[in-house]
């Protein structure tokens, strides 16, 4: 009985070993692992002379540390829609214009802040509506989708042709992909078309 109590004990403390060192190299909220410090160089005997040693002169300048990628303020590649919006000075309503003027126009209409992504998109709701509206790498508008918020299932008429009238302000529809359904409606501006 001893012996078999003696090797669960030693699984258990085995598999407890195994199971902290692989949870130390997890990442915690995001966050990488704490750098571990470097193992301490063993000092060589005394009776070794090291190879050929450089010169104080000649020896390499300290590594330089390269700023962090991604970090919170810089343009991260994978958040891009891969949309262009068109020139400002084109008039094409709202298209092209910079995002925060567009929320502050859907402000004066009522519309509210519902959810925002760097470099992807900025969400807000207006009545039963949820506007999603799409932005290009310069935060120039490039592209919107309304659709109803649940339990409403379908875009009102009315509805369909205020959000048309707002955002296109009487523009040629040519130069956008549309998609209308009851369900949704999604604008897009298409550079390819003049």
């Amino acid at each position: 009985m001893e012996i078999k109590s003696s090797k669960i004990l030693w699984i258990l403390v085995l598999s407890g070993l195994l199971g902290s060192q692989a949870l130390a190299q997890i990442p915690y909220n995001g966050f990488p692992p704490a750098a571990q410090p470097a193992p301490a160089a063993q000092p060589a005997p005394a009776a070794e002379k090291p190879a050929a040693e450089k010169p104080a002169a000649a020896k390499d300048p300290p590594a330089q540390q390269q700023p962090a990628v991604g970090g919170v303020n810089k343009f991260d590649p994978y958040m891009d829609n891969h949309l262009k919006a068109p020139d400002p000075t084109e008039s094409l309503g709202l298209f092209g214009q910079p995002i925060k003027q567009v929320e502050t126009r859907l402000r004066e209409y009522g519309a509210k802040n519902y959810s925002y992504a760097f470099g992807k998109y900025s969400r807000m709701s207006l009545s039963v509506y949820l506007i999603t509206m799409y932005f290009d790498r310069n935060r120039r508008l490039a592209g919107v989708a309304v659709e109803p918020r649940p339990p409403y299932k379908a875009i009102a008429p009315d509805a369909r042709r205020f959000f048309m009238d707002l955002f296109l302000d009487e523009s040629d529809l040519s130069r956008f992909q549309a998609l209308v359904s009851s369900e949704r409606l999604e604008l897009k501006f298409n550079p390819k078309s003049k």
